[in-house]
């Protein structure tokens, strides 16, 4: 049996980078395609790059052998040094009694909160386990948040006097992270998910909003208006103040939103770096546009709803400017 030397070893993890391909042109010359059609051309042994070329595409999960290494040393190394290669572990074989279980809380009725339960419950059962909880959060329930750990809000429009004693409700819970989703107009607001400590929360953005608000005093009488609406029961509206001001798209447009949720609630989940981490995204199903805002958590730990906080402006870039509308 071959034995590795220790400039072997190094390579047994290896992998070609994500979006990177190694292979022999027409012309007999080997080269590595990167991401945004830019070519590498690379001379060597053929045998090798054949040898490299299955090495780096073995199965996800696998380590090489000392037979498939044997002698591919210096290439490898000539590769790494071009920014080329990554080092993937093999993912962590875990028993099931090792995973743990969380529990997601969808608050919210209709189409989109739909989506969000099956898509988690769907992923459960891999690298995270979920039990998810479907209806919206009763808040003068005192234990209506008991056990969970992640709650996903939708609403038809913003509901501010809800989503704030929520926010509330969340911390006195110790969750780790609530997300949230709302329409304005004929667009998706989503987020920013608030992590304790982490990232900005409902109360922060809400008070970024009025502080840049032309006319906050008006925005504050349109959210009063808003939560006479009951913008949580889409079933039976026949109670509300008045009629819905807006309705969910359609179903693949509102597959992207749900998909972009669930993909934040699966990073929590997982311990990983949210993909929209201090961001609020604005989708605009018309175009299949997504807007990213940065929104910075508030100075203080504990803000008023009513605070006038001033937006933190960021030396490097101009500062966000929200609009009437609601965008942090």
């Amino acid at each position: 049996m071959p034995v590795m030397s220790n400039s072997e070893t190094a390579w047994t993890n290896a992998r070609l980078k994500p979006g990177h391909h190694l292979y022999e042109g027409s012309d007999g010359i080997w080269r590595c395609a990167l991401p945004g059609s830019r070519f590498l051309r690379l001379r060597g042994p053929r045998r090798s790059f054949l040898a490299a070329q299955q090495l780096l595409a073995r199965p996800p999960g696998t380590t090489a052998s000392a037979e498939s290494l044997a002698g591919l040393g210096p290439l490898l190394r000539g590769l790494a040094q071009r920014g080329l290669l990554c080092d993937a572990e093999p993912p962590v074989v875990r028993s099931d009694s090792a995973v743990r279980t969380w529990t997601v809380r969808v608050d919210g009725t209709g189409p989109l909160a739909d989506l969000v339960a099956d898509r988690i419950e769907a992923a459960s059962g891999g690298p995270v386990s979920a039990i998810v909880h479907r209806g919206r959060v009763d808040l003068a329930d005192p234990d209506g948040l008991a056990d969970v750990d992640v709650v996903v809000s939708t609403a038809e429009w913003l509901p501010d006097a809800r989503w704030t004693r929520l926010q509330q409700r969340c911390a006195e819970r110790g969750v780790l992270a609530w997300h949230r989703a709302h329409l304005d107009g004929a667009e998706v607001v989503l987020g920013p998910c608030w992590r304790p400590g982490h990232t900005a929360s409902y109360t922060d953005t809400r008070a970024r909003i009025l502080a840049a608000a032309g006319a906050p005093d008006e925005l504050r009488s349109l959210w009063v208006y808003l939560d006479t609406l009951d913008p949580l029961d889409t079933v039976d509206t026949r109670d509300a103040v008045g009629p819905s001001p807006s309705s969910w798209p359609g179903s693949g447009a509102l597959a992207t939103v749900a998909g972009l949720l669930v993909t934040d609630v699966l990073a929590v989940l997982r311990g990983d770096r949210l993909p929209g981490e201090g961001h609020q995204l604005r989708f605009d199903p018309a175009t299949l546009a997504v807007h990213r805002h940065p929104v910075l958590p508030l100075p203080t730990a504990d803000v008023h709803p009513d605070a006038q906080a001033v937006p933190l402006e960021d030396s490097r870039r101009r500062p966000h400017r929200p609009d009437h509308r609601g965008r942090a």
